[in-house]
């Protein structure tokens, strides 16, 4: 047998839609298109959908290539918003041990300053 016949898939237009996910007159347009070969023999239509097929295969392959690397990809962001989302914890934390430290030293200038208001010096011809 040569690759064409092992191809060929003869079925009814019914057994078509179902096996191609479409309705049976969207096989029937394509059948009279010409996308789809087809042959009357006795009362009905015989489709040969193994062409179809093949390609309908072909196509989820990629598709299924294409998802994968979507997950990969998808995974590596997930990666990054968590590093990202304990860098950002690590920040706060910072942040709040500096605010400790600055409430702490403007403490220590007022103790300093005995609670007055420090003087600036300023040359003797300005005045106040």
């Amino acid at each position: 047998m040569d690759a064409q016949q092992d191809r060929e898939q003869w079925v009814s237009v019914a057994e078509a839609a179902v096996a191609l996910g479409k309705s049976e007159r969207t096989v029937r347009r394509w059948v009279a298109a010409g996308k789809i070969p087809a042959d009357r023999t006795g009362p009905g239509l015989r489709v040969d959908i193994g062409g179809r097929l093949a390609d309908n295969a072909r196509r989820v392959g990629q598709v299924v290539t294409e998802a994968d690397l979507l997950q990969a990809e998808l995974e590596r962001l997930q990666e990054r918003v968590d590093d990202l989302t304990a860098e950002r914890a690590w920040l706060r934390e910072r942040l709040e041990q500096a605010e400790a430290l600055a409430l702490a030293l403007s403490g220590e200038r007022r103790q300093l300053t005995d609670g007055r208001p420090t003087r600036r010096w300023r040359w003797p011809w300005h005045r106040d």
